[in-house]
């Protein structure tokens, strides 16, 4: 993987946490935005290429914020679940269809049994924190049937952040890096692909 450096200071550096960031304005504002939801329905479907998956898989949307990945995949046919830590981003969620759990997915804490996981623009918000991250990792063994797998894309900090992240998966999945347009920082998109063993 090509090693890079954000050079910006992003919101997860800022504020630390996503209850701090998306008050109930902040939320609305998110939810509202067309170029966001392209963003993350693209990232959705990159996923849901990249792993093969296909209808009816029971999948968790880990981070779901107001819905848009889990819209996306319901209307594929994927019978998803959503889960977040903000109670905001989960009204806005329910109010358009989908069903939610408020949960800190860095806590471990069994919340059912899926066959796919997926993550978009949500872990960069604890991946760089050790603790918080082996705790979504022992979530994820939790929640994840065996043999199920998981993508989550991230904007991280530094390809520095995205390997420590990803190293903490060693132990019960097999996967790994997968970036698209790596030389392209505008466009670099960054997904950890992974199978539960």
């Amino acid at each position: 993987m090509m090693r890079f450096r954000v050079k910006n200071r992003r919101p997860e550096e800022v504020y630390t946490s996503p209850l701090r960031y998306f008050d109930g304005e902040r939320a609305r504002r998110y939810a509202r935005s067309g170029a966001i939801r392209r963003t993350q329905e693209m990232h959705a479907a990159r996923i849901v290429e990249l792993l093969n998956l296909a209808p009816p898989l029971r999948v968790l949307d880990v981070g779901c914020g107001p819905g848009f990945s889990s819209l996306y995949l319901m209307s594929l046919g994927f019978d998803v679940t959503g889960v977040d830590i903000n109670p905001h981003m989960l009204d806005i969620a329910r109010g358009r269809g989908v069903r939610c759990i408020m949960h800190d997915v860095t806590v471990p804490k069994p919340i059912g049994e899926y066959e796919a996981v997926i993550s978009v623009s949500a872990v960069q918000w604890f991946s760089s924190d050790g603790e918080r991250a082996r705790g979504f990792v022992e979530f994820l063994k939790m929640n994840l049937v065996e043999g199920g797998c998981a993508g989550i894309h991230l904007h991280p900090a530094s390809s520095e952040e995205v390997l420590r992240f990803a190293r903490l998966f060693r132990r019960g999945f097999t996967g790994g890096v997968h970036v698209d347009n790596p030389d392209d920082p505008g466009r670099r998109a960054v997904y950890i692909l992974l199978r539960r063993a």
